[in-house]
């Protein structure tokens, strides 16, 4: 866990100033519809790599108080002793964590773009755009070797990964009122989330309709 905790936390810091800090209002008459998209979508995604970390670092720091605090029974692994005992923890510290790696890493292009621009800015986007999908596919060819007869090591690659993490968000909710009091949250904010791409396109046709005319 603490592979993670101690990452997460710079990565946190990191995203303090870029993804928080450093935004910049949208001017309506002298940003481009491109600009104006990126910087709503910069915001949101700062916003919510920064939170991804943070929780990665919470689960990370309560795993390790229990499995100091409490006795651990005889496992055969590591692995099942976390796949029986700590799975939550496991699958919650690790689809954070990497999450707000790949927020932290496509946030790095769209910054680049949004101070510089033009051929520069294109560019800075093509790399976060390719190192991101590089990223996903050595975490996803990471959680494909490491398949086992634990839990959650059944997990074929990152979207898997995230499955198996909502679905045992899910079974712990019954058991917890503030779990679903923050599934109901999460549900909102995807009603949000939708809202404004909705809210994008509207830009991005009045933005064409204006060009036309």
């Amino acid at each position: 866990f603490n592979n993670m905790r101690t990452p997460a936390a710079l990565v946190a810091g990191g995203l303090v100033p870029l993804g928080i800090l450093m935004n910049k209002p949208i001017r309506e008459e002298e940003d481009t519809i491109k600009t104006k998209v990126l910087k709503k979508s910069s915001a949101l995604l700062g916003v919510a790599s920064l939170l991804s970390e943070i929780i990665a670092v919470i689960y990370a720091s309560i795993a390790i108080n229990k499995l100091v605090e409490l006795p651990s029974p005889q496992t055969a692994s590591v692995a099942d002793l976390l796949s029986q005992n700590h799975n939550l923890p496991w699958l919650g510290a690790n689809v954070h964590f990497f999450l707000g790696m790949m927020g932290f890493s496509l946030l790095v292009g769209t910054r680049v773009y949004l101070v510089y621009g033009g051929a520069v800015g294109n560019l800075a986007i093509g790399y976060s755009v390719a190192f991101f999908l590089q990223m996903l596919a050595v975490v996803n060819r990471g959680i494909a070797l490491g398949r086992g007869g634990s839990h959650h090591f059944g997990a074929n690659n990152f979207g898997h990964l995230c499955l198996l993490y909502g679905l045992s968000i899910l079974r712990f909710a019954t058991r917890d009122t503030t779990s679903v009091c923050s599934i109901l949250s999460i549900g909102v904010t995807a009603v949000t989330i939708a809202n404004t791409i909705v809210s994008f396109y509207k830009d991005y046709a009045e933005a064409s309709k204006k060009k036309k005319e």
